[in-house]
C-alpha cells in the first residue's frame, strides 16, 4: 500500500512537458497565424538580403504612421552582431492585406560571420509573441523562434 501510494504521489510531480519555451513544438502549431517571420540571407562577398512579414493581428489598430516610424529605421526591427560593422538598412515596407511585408539589405564584407540577432520589434510590437527566424550564409542554415516569453532561442518549433 506505502509502495502504491509513493508511486502516485511520484508520478504527480513528474514534469508533463508543460514547460512553454522547453516544450514549444507542442504549442507551436496553435498559434502560426500570430508569427512574424524574418528571413536573412548572407552571401560569401556579404551582400545581406533579409525580408520580414508580419500577420495583420500584430499590426491590428495601429495607424499608418506608427507603422511608418517604427520601419524607418531598421535599427527598431533587428539588430545583427557581426564581426565587422554591418548596418542593415530598410529597403521598402508595404502593408497588405495579409499584414505586412519589408525587405532589408546590406553589404557586410566578405567573409562575415553573424553572432546574434537582436528583435527590437518586441519593443514597439505589443502584439507580437513570436518571430520565426530563418538565416541562411555560405557556411550554415538555420531556423529558431525567438519568443519574448523565452530568454533564448527555441529550436524545436515542430
Amino acid at each position: 500500500m506505502v509502495l502504491l501510494m509513493a508511486a502516485l504521489l511520484g508520478a504527480c510531480g513528474e514534469d508533463n512537458g508543460v514547460d512553454y519555451c522547453k516544450n514549444h513544438y507542442a504549442y507551436h502549431s496553435d498559434h502560426l497565424a500570430s508569427l512574424g517571420n524574418l528571413t536573412i540571407e548572407l552571401s560569401d562577398a556579404g551582400d545581406l538580403d533579409g525580408n520580414l512579414s508580419l500577420p495583420d493581428v500584430v499590426l491590428h489598430g495601429m495607424a499608418d504612421d506608427d507603422v511608418s516610424r517604427i520601419f524607418a529605421g531598421a535599427e527598431n526591427t533587428f539588430t545583427l552582431q557581426t564581426e565587422a560593422t554591418c548596418e542593415v538598412g530598410v529597403q521598402r515596407f508595404a502593408r497588405t492585406a495579409e499584414g505586412l511585408e519589408a525587405t532589408f539589405e546590406a553589404n557586410c564584407g566578405p567573409d562575415q560571420k553573424i553572432g546574434q540577432i537582436s528583435v527590437a520589434l518586441f519593443d514597439h510590437l505589443e502584439a507580437l509573441e513570436e518571430l520565426v527566424v530563418a538565416v541562411t550564409t555560405p557556411a550554415t542554415s538555420k531556423r529558431f523562434g525567438i519568443s519574448r516569453q523565452c530568454d533564448g532561442p527555441i529550436f524545436r518549433l515542430e
